[in-house]
């Protein structure tokens, strides 16, 4: 029997679809082992959202190369879409090309070099899977975005924003559910712009899934200021229910408008207080997560300053910082 061996880098999502190409792998009879040198082919699905962890995959993917030149390596995720070119020696496979992991592999097997890279097509949502976590159900609700942040590849990596569809979503949940899973992690590369190409959105998409029967509760993952201020009237009281998370997660990035103005974030730091103010009124002790980079190549220390005035008003209870 062929085994393999997956090795995920990155968010949420990407273990998303580490887990349905493992799902569409496993029931093509493939075997799926815990230590890589009992693997024939190896997958990296890879991330390319921050430097350090795209450092850290292409010095284990040297290190492995040399370990075992013998087994078949495969690149899948982010880093293949966004730069081809660093990775053209192996077989590669996109993020939208996950349903088609089997073809990938045969090809790498038999010594020849591939590259699925099609962006043309979503994956469907319904794939076999294996989950990391029998007891969450990691659902991509959306590929994509509708952000142009000077910092990020996302766009690049993963395309303009396309929603799954709410029947789809709900679907996939009932069976999560049925399966006595007890959380479901909506995740994407922007939770608060979901629908906007379907004329839907979050909003709606959380009331069909806080109406499903079953004990569950629903984590929304991380989404932008620029489009949580189209739908916070209505999405940030859902935050109250029983069965969502009180856990939102709003980049602020900088707190310097100048240097959000120059990675086109599209919102003021005011517009970002703003919002953690109402959402702490309207959910009492809701847990709110951010991100900062530091040393964009536009800031001055004046800048830094800022952002560390906007850390002190909001206090912000996680706050994950990125060197740029």
């Amino acid at each position: 029997m062929i085994t393999f061996y997956i090795e995920t880098y990155g968010c949420a999502h990407n273990t998303a679809d580490s887990e349905r190409m493992t799902g569409i792998l496993q029931e093509s009879n493939l075997q799926q082992v815990d230590a890589i040198q009992e693997a024939d082919v190896i997958i990296f699905n890879t991330c390319t959202v921050k430097g350090p962890t795209e450092d850290a995959f292409f010095n284990r993917l040297e290190s492995i190369s040399q370990l075992y030149p013998e087994k078949a390596i495969v690149i899948a995720g982010c880093i293949p879409q966004s730069d081809p070119q660093k990775v053209k020696k192996y077989s590669t496979i996109g993020p939208r090309q996950q349903h088609n992991i089997k073809s990938i592999i045969t090809s790498a097997l038999n010594h020849n070099t591939a590259h699925l890279l099609e962006t043309g097509e979503m994956p469907p949502l319904n794939l076999p899977k294996v989950r990391k976590n029998p007891l969450i159900e990691i659902i991509p609700i959306n590929l994509g975005c509708m952000s142009r942040c000077t910092f990020c590849k996302t766009k690049q990596a993963r395309g303009d924003l396309e929603s799954y569809s709410i029947q789809d979503i709900t679907a996939v949940a009932k069976v999560a559910i049925n399966d006595n899973v007890k959380e479901l992690w909506l995740t994407s590369q922007d939770t608060m712009c979901y629908g906007f190409d379907q004329q839907t959105s979050l909003t709606t998409l959380l009331q069909q899934l806080t109406a499903l029967e079953g004990n569950f509760r629903i984590r929304v993952g991380m989404g932008n200021p620029i489009h949580l201020k189209k739908i916070k009237q209505d999405l940030i009281p859902l935050f109250n229910h029983n069965k969502i998370y009180k856990f939102i997660h709003l980049p602020i990035q900088a707190g310097s408008n100048k240097v959000l103005k120059d990675m086109r974030r599209g919102n003021t730091k005011e517009e970002w207080l703003s919002q953690i103010e109402y959402i702490r009124t309207t959910v009492p002790k809701i847990t709110i997560a951010t991100d900062i980079i530091v040393g964009f190549p536009t800031e001055t220390e004046e800048d830094f300053q800022e952002t560390l005035n906007v850390v002190k008003d909001a206090k912000p209870d996680i706050i994950n910082i990125a060197r740029f």
